[in-house]
């Protein structure tokens, strides 16, 4: 029970508590951008915390791109209108994220992974839910509707499904590695930011493709040894 309570903290109350509320303040753009980061905050922790891999020259400057992204992003773009409730909490909550990573990494050596991934996602879902009616008491928790019903399972259907994946190859795989797959958050955030949230201004300025050219760099340069072992 205490690798399940870490991970629904983390990974589950943690991580999406800070998420929702940073991207509620922020635009789907840079969400997105900020989000596709964590690929080197992960590599990061597990480096640096947990020591499952080690830093070279390539991941540091992958790591530096990275973060240099998401200053111009930020920055030159935005006029340095970068606030705590909308980016910032987006980053908080990819460092719950990377954290959580690290630790499936280790528990689910011993343990089944989809296992851990589903008792966390309801105790963390408790978790979540008890925050939401702390914040806003008034809030009926039992006001259904079928649009927000369908709402609900859609996002539920989303996490369950790719965690419990994500879970079972940080098994069996090193985080740098599969890593690599996040530099898709960046792009299908944006485009699909353009397209649902009409943001298509900002999604195509020279900033944003300037800052998710770095990140995919950044991402490469990170995973540039395991691609050649592979």
């Amino acid at each position: 029970w205490i690798p399940i309570l870490i991970l629904a903290f983390f990974q589950t109350s943690g991580q999406y508590f800070f998420y929702y509320l940073g991207v509620a303040h922020t635009s789907g753009v840079s969400a997105a951008v900020i989000t596709g980061a964590g690929a080197f905050i992960s590599l990061l922790v597990a480096a640096l915390i947990f020591r499952y891999e080690k830093m070279t020259v390539s991941k540091t400057i992958g790591c530096l791109l990275g973060f240099f992204g998401i200053w111009i992003l930020n920055g030159f773009q935005m006029g340095l209108s970068f606030t705590f409730l909308g980016e910032g909490l987006v980053l908080v909550s990819q460092f719950f994220s990377a954290f959580s990573a690290a630790f499936i990494k280790k528990f689910s050596q011993q343990r089944n992974a989809m296992m851990l991934s589903g008792y966390q996602f309801f105790i963390g879902g408790l978790l979540l839910c008890a925050s939401g009616k702390g914040i806003s008491p008034a809030v009926s928790m039992l006001a259904w509707n079928a649009k927000g019903g369908m709402i609900l399972l859609y996002l539920a259907l989303v996490s369950a499904i790719a965690y419990s994946l994500w879970s079972y190859l940080l098994k069996f795989n090193r985080m740098s590695k599969i890593g690599m797959y996040q530099c898709w958050i960046p792009i299908t955030g944006v485009l699909w930011s353009a397209v649902l949230l009409k943001e298509g201004s900002q999604a195509f300025s020279r900033a944003t493709l300037i800052a998710l050219i770095l990140v995919m760099i950044g991402i490469r340069c990170v995973n540039k040894e395991d691609r050649k072992q592979t």
